[in-house]
């Protein structure tokens, strides 16, 4: 039995994730417009941040990825878990704030997984994906 495209994208995307190389199969599915194709929330963090006054987005989540133990839903994770801060960005007075933007990732998380429907056969990932995401800025 031949695989559906979901499932090959969502290999597509594992295989990247878990890769020991993981930067540079990240770059190659933004240069290719994968990444904004399949995930215009994420696209929309590459350029985010001048380095400055905040960190640039996108080379902080690849680096949370390389970091990140070897585990695919962690991985996943570490891809989504800003993915609200374009949305809350606010500044007062020099100082940055992105005020509830786990939650409004989490959020944003279930519309990827309605759009795409990557984890209709993995619904207990997509779940932890999900908590995991909301619940990324409270101290353990």
């Amino acid at each position: 039995m031949s695989k559906n495209f979901k499932t090959l994208r969502k290999e597509l995307w594992d295989n990247a994730l878990m890769s020991d190389d993981s930067d540079t199969r990240l770059e190659e599915l933004y240069n290719n417009s994968s990444l904004k194709n399949t995930f215009p929330e994420v696209n929309a963090i590459v350029g985010f941040g001048d380095g400055f006054t905040h960190k640039d987005l996108w080379a902080h989540v690849k680096q949370v990825i390389r970091q990140c133990p070897k585990d695919v839903t962690l991985r996943w994770v570490a891809l989504f878990h800003d993915i609200g801060k374009p949305s809350t960005f606010s500044k007062n007075n020099g100082k940055v704030a992105f005020h509830m933007h786990e939650h409004k990732g989490g959020y944003m998380f279930n519309r990827i997984c309605e759009r795409t429907g990557l984890w209709n056969n993995e619904p207990e990932q997509a779940n932890t994906i999900r908590w995991l995401i909301t619940n990324s800025s409270r101290a353990c």
